[in-house]
């Protein structure tokens, strides 16, 4: 035997298993396991070992794949063995795919290598019958042994980051470069000493990590930090795996130089490197293509939505991976018979040329693949935008198909186009790869970049317009906002993005308006501002309002100071107290509110709300003379303001276009501050100063005429209207009172004329007073005296004293056939009621309407009719009486009773009136969608013909006909029953036995 191992082959253990005396078959690159050339107790006898001790720490810069492959130990020959799957490397596979993926990155590489002994084997001394599997040479199953490995251990670091430009790949080596100077001066011993600045530190939160070693570790490193966690622990590492170092390197030596058994045959070809060097070309630049493509449909499939996008990936990517496995089943099939001269280099050649791509078919997929890669970029950017709003819905299927699942009055859709469904130059592209050797024909056909400067720029502000506007809209309830993807077929064949805004399922022309221009003063006069403001320069047509806010640089709080009545820029502002003001306008679409416009520059406001800019020379008529002293009267008595509402905010078939506000302030409007009030005022009621708008003030007490509610619609004038009036409790008035406020009317100015109209016309009429007792008018049972009262009976009322109404001439004629019947009343509401009409019952026992009874005995309790202390003031008009009730006298047509039901008052167990049965008691009127009824409207259902009074000495609860009271429902709760007394008070009264008597005054 040859003794000589100068042609020995050397080669990288790259964690193959590699053992003395193993045999290795160079065609396939592969070991021949579980076999050994010699008997263990001769290899044994023959084996040298030698310690090698030694340690190497290297850093190098890495920018391409060829260095990082040189330094693992990866040559030409294995790396297509690899590329080929010939033989079987997993990690190594992985490692070759990851350098391909970081191919356009810059990084460097950190290599820690450990040699601690070498095995020799003395082959000279090995004599022919030494074989065991001599039967192997026959079969070529061989063609080197292993005569000598190196232990030790090697690990590799792979740190890089992905550049954009070369300007960043320069900047970002020389920041490597001060990194590794100081990695440098460390030995590996010494690593954790290792400081960072903080520009460094931000470098390295930028690296990520590959590792590749001899070492198995329970969690590999994928950042910078975690490598130098790596490193600092690594001489425990190594002292627990010096004795279990691995094989690093080996010599492999040709069986062919065994002469006594071949005979100097050489039983294996090493291949042409220049046809090596092409072949690792080819098949590693065919892989790139496949992973650059598996790579960019990833992305895209991790981002959901492109799945169309992604579908048009799939059929090139497909295609390429067919052409790879083609390649790579013949190459695993070929090269192993090359290798071992059966065949000629050739074959390789003829292999090579059958999967070459034309030179035009290379630029057009190289193309493609590029633009690809850039338009996947560009999605990417666009869906991490999206992704940061949560309440973006991203739809991960066609639209039609979810559509149904969005129970939203408005849907709000972005669509993104940029693919083509049969795109032209992917068919054609596919077309070439069926036979990529052949040129194709120039058809002129090119990639349609959608993503050039000025479209990209416009798609982008299309997508933070959509964005923007989810933000600002987010806590609406009636919206969602949904993101998906069409082909550009569905689209009018255009790239790019669109939005549709769906009411009720219903498509509609829909562009988000961008924000309003900034605003300007165009008139700053001693009453107003009127502001001006370019309109929204992308979708103004889908503004149909703006909201315009101020800012007092005092509180620095922005408030809503109005918003306009359609989209015309420009409003007028008033009553802004003195004081500098910066503006903002926003408009309002029927899906929602647009961005904010730009604050624009400070405005000086001086002090608009001086009484006399608004007093007026036109004097009061008469009848607005009488009733506002009516109404003083009123306030006097009640010391509450007299509170009119016009019918029109109550009924939903008529538009407000307009509302007014009068005030009666009891102040001599020479001294009256207005300022001063007004913001009272506002406090009281909680609106905004802003949101009225004096018009004038009268002379004599000041009577303030002004809008409310002018920035509002109709519809939103009538419910803050309702708000206010809602707001009027018992409380609020006297506050009210307080302020001196004796009257208070809100609608619109046609409401109040009509009011001053029917009022003026409200008289007394004394023919028809009455005073029902035995010495005056009296009968027993129901009234038979030949006039038709309709349908009900009339019972004679009592002890109560009627105040008559002049209603209207011939009273008898118009009224014949009505009923008569009773409605409660409190005392501050009997002037009230007489001034302004019935006021709807708040509850609603039998249904909507007013509610009347026949029974006066059971209007006059507490919870309908207020007992009223007299006070000492007012006890000349009442005589020497103490107490007094008000209860209304009313005719109503027998068509407008809706109903006729039992009593409410939970008196179940006693007579209310002996005349009239408890399950029959209680009318309600039809009020013919009318919140409050006019008593003078000709159209009116219900009329008040008089004022029922009722005065004593004493408690109304302690007569005779009050008995029932103590049987019903009673309480100490004056907003529910008006005792004006203590429950347990009266009660006990009454169980002493203590009476009272009616005055008639």
């Amino acid at each position: 035997m040859a003794g000589d191992k100068a042609p020995a082959l050397k080669m990288m253990a790259l964690g193959r298993p590699f053992k003395i005396g193993m045999l290795y078959d160079y065609k396939t690159d592969r070991l021949i396991p579980n076999m050994l050339l010699w008997d263990e107790k001769l290899i044994t006898n023959y084996l040298t070992s030698h310690s090698l001790p030694s340690r190497t720490y290297e850093i190098h810069i890495n920018d391409n794949l060829t260095e990082l492959e040189y330094l693992v130990g990866i040559d030409d020959n294995l790396k297509l063995s690899i590329l080929t799957d010939l033989t079987d490397f997993p990690d190594l596979s992985n490692l070759i795919d990851y350098c391909q993926r970081i191919r356009k990155t810059e990084g460097f590489i950190l290599k820690y290598s450990i040699t601690t002994h070498y095995d020799e084997l003395i082959i000279r001394h090995i004599r022919k019958n030494d074989v065991k599997h001599q039967d192997l040479f026959n079969q070529q199953m061989a063609t080197h042994v292993v005569t000598d490995v190196f232990y030790g251990i090697e690990i590799f670091l792979i740190f890089n980051r992905k550049l954009s430009d070369d300007k960043n790949r320069i900047a970002f080596h020389s920041s490597i470069q001060e990194l590794l100077k100081k990695l440098k001066t460390l030995p590996i011993s010494d690593i954790n000493q290792l400081k960072l600045s903080n520009e460094e530190k931000q470098l390295a939160e930028t690296l990520i990590c590959q590792y590749y070693g001899d070492i198995q570790l329970k969690s590999k490193p994928t950042s910078f930090i975690e490598a130098i966690e790596l490193l600092k622990q690594l001489p425990n590492l190594l002292e627990k795996n010096n004795g279990n170092t691995k094989p690093i390197k080996v010599l492999l030596y040709p069986l062919y130089l065994f002469d006594d058994f071949i005979k100097g045959k050489k039983r294996y070809h090493e291949i042409n490197h220049h046809l090596l060097n092409k072949s690792v070309e080819h098949m590693t630049s065919l892989h790139k293509l496949v992973i650059n493509l598996s790579e960019i449909k990833n992305n895209l499939s991790s981002l959901k939505i492109f799945y169309q996008t992604e579908q048009q990936l799939s059929r090139i990517s497909i295609r390429m991976s067919e052409i790879e496995t083609g390649l790579k089943e013949e190459m695993m099939k070929l090269l192993p018979e090359v290798r071992g001269a059966s065949l000629q280099e050739k074959v390789l050649t003829d292999i090579l040329e059958k999967f070459n791509f034309s030179l035009s078919v290379k630029e057009k997929l190289n193309d493609w693949i590029q633009f690809k890669n850039e338009e996947k970029n560009i999605l990417t950017s666009f869906i991490n935008d999206l992704r940061k709003q949560e309440h973006i819905h991203l739809l991960t299927c066609p639209f039609a198909e979810v559509r149904k699942n969005f129970n939203q009055r408005f849907i709000l859709r972005l669509i993104i186009h940029v693919t083509e469904e049969n795109d032209t130059f992917l068919n054609e592209l596919l077309q070439y790869l069926k036979d990529y050797r052949k040129s194709p024909n120039d058809t002129n056909t090119k990639i349609d970049r959608w993503f050039d400067q000025n479209n990209l720029a416009l798609i982008r502000k299309q997508i933070a317009l959509f964005i923007r506007f989810s933000e600002i809209n987010v806590d609406k309830k009636n919206i969602v906002f949904i993101v998906d993807e069409e082909n550009i077929d569905k689209m009018q064949r255009k790239r790019g993005v669109t939005t549709i805004l769906y009411q009720n399922g219903v498509p509609m022309n829909f562009e988000i308006p961008s924000k309003p221009g900034c605003s300007y003063v165009i008139d700053n006069s001693c009453h107003n501002t009127i502001l001006s403001w370019r309109k929204s320069a992308q979708g103004s047509e889908n503004i149909e309002q703006y909201m315009i806010y101020g800012q007092n640089r005092r509180n620095h709080q922005w408030k809503l100071l109005l918003t306009t009545v359609n989209d015309t820029p420009s409003a007028v502002i008033s009553n802004l107290e003195e004081g500098k003001y910066r503006f903002k306008i926003q408009g309002i679409t029927l899906a929602g509110y647009t961005e904010e416009s730009d604050v624009c520059d400070t405005i000086d406001i001086v002090d608009r709300l001086c009484t006399e800019y608004f007093l007026s020379n036109e004097p009061l008529s008469s009848t607005e003379k009488r009733y506002y002293e009516q109404c003083k009267e009123y306030y006097k008595l009640t010391k509450q303001p007299l509170i009119s509402i016009s019918d029109e905010i109550f009924d939903n078939t008529i538009e407000l276009e307009s509302s007014l506000i009068i005030l009666g302030i009891d102040e001599d409007c020479h001294t009256f501050d207005l300022q001063k009030f007004l913001k009272e005022f506002c406090d009281t009621l909680n609106i905004e100063v802003n949101d009225i708008s004096v018009k004038k003030i009268q002379a004599g007490s000041s009577i303030v005429e002004a809008t409310i509610y002018d920035k509002f619609k109709p519809s939103g004038k009538k419910i803050r209207l309702k708000m206010i009036y809602d707001k009027l409790t018992d409380k609020l008035r006297n506050l009210l009172g307080q302020m001196k406020v004796f009257f208070m009317f809100m609608g619109p100015s046609e409401s109040f004329d009509k009011i001053l109209k029917h009022r003026d016309e409200i008289t007394l009429n004394p023919k028809y007073n009455r005073i029902y007792v035995r010495e005056h008018v009296y009968w027993i049972g129901a009234l038979d005296d030949g006039l038709d009262r309709g349908n009900q009976p009339y019972y004679c009322p009592v002890g109560w004293q009627r105040w008559s109404f002049y209603v209207t001439q011939n009273f008898y004629e118009k009224f014949k056939g009505w009923c008569i019947c009773y409605h409660g009343t409190k005392f501050e509401h009997g002037l009230s009621i007489l001034l302004n009409g019935l006021k709807p019952a708040h509850l609603k026992a039998h249904g909507d309407g007013i509610y009347a009874t026949p029974s006066i005995n059971y209007a006059c309790h507490p919870r309908y009719s207020e007992v009223k202390l007299i006070q000492s003031s007012s006890q000349k008009i009442f005589k020497s009486g103490k107490y007094v009730q008000f209860v209304l006298e009313c005719r109503v047509h027998p068509k407008y009773i809706k109903k006729i039901d039992r009593e409410t008052l939970n008196a179940t167990k006693t007579i209310i009136d002996p005349n009239i049965d408890n399950d029959k008691i209680e009318w309600v009127i039809d009020h013919q969608n009318k919140s409050i009824v006019d008593f003078n409207d000709a159209n009116a259902s219900i009329v008040c013909s008089g004022l029922m009074i009722r005065v004593t000495d004493d408690h109304p609860g302690l007569l005779p006909q009050s008995r029932w009271w103590y049987e019903s429902h009673l309480c100490n709760q004056s907003f529910c029953c008006a005792l004006g007394i203590g429950l347990e008070s009266l009660q006990k009264r009454k169980r002493s036995g203590d009476t009272c008597n009616i005055v008639y005054i």
